[in-house]
């Protein structure tokens, strides 16, 4: 049977956003900003559950999200029809715990045919724990326009760019202990090269599309509903 087990997922769902709004300057204009989470994802899977023997070496705990201060301000047009336009001022972050099977690592670099042989493959015993840790900053862009073809009901369409943020950060991986010994009994004295150092990446967080409609059927409510596209 296949090991069974847990895991724990996240998701930043419905996205969290704070902003105010500033429409004294002119009749037709508003400015404004909001701080958001527009992306946020992660995992996490115990090395000790069932399926923890697999899963380990695809991640542990995950997570990468980005958060976005926008400034922004939009024109009325007309009656029926505004458009905006913002700047997002964009802060990533990653991070990652998981296990590199060493074991399969030597395997391939001995041009072993065999994945478990000279060393055992996917043995808790030979898996380093690896740490990732990352974060950047970035700028892009978000506009969109708000139609009111009628004055209870209003429709709106922005997008916000795909923006990519140079992140910085660090990795470390830790040897398993087996394979310190393997190589003091095979060559004692000889020490194993450093694995861990300062990183780079591009964390991009994704172009996003959205489409909404509020209908006012009375006065004291509206009726909306809305589409994302990421």
């Amino acid at each position: 049977d296949a090991p069974m087990g847990s895991s724990s997922m996240l998701a930043a769902k419905p996205e969290p956003t704070i902003g105010a709004t500033f429409d004294q300057l002119h009749e037709r204009v508003r400015v404004g900003f909001t701080l958001s989470v527009p992306s946020g994802n992660g995992a996490a899977w115990d090395r000790g559950d069932g399926a923890g023997e697999v899963t380990r070496y695809y991640a542990v705990d995950a997570k990468v999200f980005f958060m976005s201060l926008t400034p922004a301000a939009s024109v009325r047009l007309a009656d029926w029809i505004s458009i905006g336009a913002g700047i997002d001022v964009v802060r990533s972050y990653m991070s990652f715990h998981g296990d590199k099977d060493m074991g399969s690592a030597l395997n391939q670099a001995a041009h072993s045919p065999l994945t478990d042989s000279p060393f055992p493959y996917a043995d808790p015993s030979m898996a380093a724990p690896v740490e990732l840790s990352l974060g950047g900053w970035g700028i892009g862009a978000i506009g969109g326009v708000l139609l009111q073809p009628h004055p209870s009901l209003k429709i709106g369409l922005s997008a916000r760019t795909h923006t990519s943020t140079d992140a910085s950060g660090s990795l470390d991986v830790e040897y398993p202990e087996r394979m310190r010994t393997l190589v003091e009994d095979v060559a004692p004295g000889a020490e194993l090269p450093a694995l861990s150092g300062n990183t780079h990446a591009a964390l991009g967080m994704p172009l996003m599309a959205s489409a909404g409609v509020s209908n006012q059927r009375v006065p004291a409510w509206d009726i909306n509903a809305d589409y994302r596209y990421t």
